[in-house]
């Protein structure tokens, strides 16, 4: 054990450098100042917008388009009759929205007519904040056709409530998860669920890539400097010198996915829906929380993975001349985790076809993505499965390692693509 520790230490000084560390450190600065700016702009975009209303109309039309804005939310700013000054103040004082009641609007609505109101978009860029706007001011356009509706409703059937005339039937709807059922929006839901799964596929992507890539660096720099003819010649057991290695290398990947799961939680908490109010009813009634069973398994999911992922890489690397061509031993294992990532992001796996599950199943690095989903809705077959399919894979890759480093054949093993 102590030796085993020694060969730890060993590896996890060689990782944990400054030129390391410091790359990791400037992500978790950059994502969290970018979340933060974006949960800024969204509470800025959520408030009350302006918008500038002229009125050429003399009929008091505009008076309902105003009554209307402000119930919506808006800040009815007055802007005359002019719409060319209008369009001016609105680029000086950054107002994204013009609305104009053009003259003769209010006799059109009241003979029921054909009647329209003008828009203009103000645009000083591009970008989702201007889209939000836009959506916003539709939806006010849509208000505004309800409370005419409204009016016309009242005109014609004094006494009755228009609203209730006017939505005659409406619908409850309903989720129903493992023989569960309770009242809330498909849509809402799926929102939910993807906000709780979706971060974790993405750290372990990115923990197997750095890991990978560390290991793969290490064996290739120890085989380029000559160290590993030293290093083969301690009177050290190979399983415990490739055990060591491995562990060294997860640590560090331990390490990353920390640094890299506190930046993108900041990062996608900006995205993610709040499980708030009828939201963490919702999943609470359907039972889809993970309890500390589920975050246990799903931890020994992700850490059999990235042994796999190291074991695999350290087999692979053993072929490499130098720390360059090491390198190129991690594409092979950056395959077999973009493809699940990609299989099972734009894929049911349940009602998928025969072959994109069979092609999901049969390799290790699928089930890190698909054991959160898996746990949320009751599915231990395949959490089972995946930690005794991985357990194997890993103890397979060690003991291969194991072999390769048992002899000779570690110095001599070269992975060249360049002719000869």
């Amino acid at each position: 054990m102590k030796t085993l520790l020694n060969v730890v230490v060993k590896e996890a000084r060689e990782l944990f450098t400054p030129h390391a560390l410091a790359p990791m450190l400037i992500v978790l600065v950059i994502y969290g100042v970018i979340g933060r700016a974006i949960r800024s702009e969204r509470e800025k975009q959520s408030g009350p917008q302006a918008v500038l209303l002229v009125d050429r109309d003399e009929s008091g039309f505009g008076a309902t388009v105003s009554r209307v804005l402000d119930q919506s939310g808006f800040i009815v700013l007055p802007a005359g009759t002019d719409t060319e000054a209008a369009l001016a103040l609105a680029r000086e004082d950054d107002v994204a929205w013009v609305v104009v009641v053009p003259e003769g609007t209010g006799a059109a609505v009241a003979a029921r007519a054909d009647a329209e109101l003008e828009t203009y978009g103000v645009f000083q860029g591009f970008s989702v904040a201007q889209m939000v706007k836009g959506a916003q001011v539709r939806g006010l356009l849509q208000a505004l056709n309800d409370e005419l509706l409204r009016e016309r409703v009242r005109e014609a059937w004094p006494g009755e409530d228009p609203v209730r005339m006017m939505r005659a039937l409406s619908v409850r709807p309903h989720v129903v998860v493992r023989e569960r059922v309770a009242e809330g929006g498909p849509e809402l839901l799926g929102e939910l669920v993807m906000a709780q799964t979706f971060l974790i596929p993405v750290v372990l992507l990115m923990v197997i890539i750095i890991a990978s890539q560390m290991i793969a660096a290490s064996v290739g720099q120890e085989k380029e400097n000559k160290t590993l003819e030293t290093l083969l010649t301690v009177p050290v057991s190979r399983l415990t010198l490739v055990a060591g290695k491995m562990l060294g290398a997860a640590l560090f990947a331990l390490v990353a996915s920390a640094m890299f799961m506190a930046a993108m939680a900041s990062y996608m908490g900006a995205f993610a829906p709040e499980a708030t109010g009828a939201g963490a009813a919702l999943l609470a009634e359907l039972g889809l929380r993970l309890g500390w069973t589920s975050w246990f398994l799903l931890g020994l999911v992700l850490f059999l993975s990235v042994l796999c992922a190291l074991g695999l890489v350290t087999v692979l690397a053993a072929f490499a001349d130098d720390a360059r061509s090491a390198q190129l031993a991690t594409t092979p294992v950056m395959v077999l985790v973009m493809l699940p990532f990609f299989l099972t992001t734009f894929f049911d796996i349940q009602v998928a076809s025969t072959a994109v599950r069979v092609l999901v199943y049969a390799q290790p690095f699928s089930y890190p993505f698909l054991v959160p989903r898996a746990l949320l809705f009751g599915e231990y077959a395949v959490v089972w499965g995946g930690l005794a399919f991985l357990a194997v894979f890993a103890a397979l890759m060690v003991f291969i390692a194991a072999k390769l480093y048992s002899g000779d054949r570690i110095l001599t093993a070269r992975l060249s693509l360049r002719r000869r």
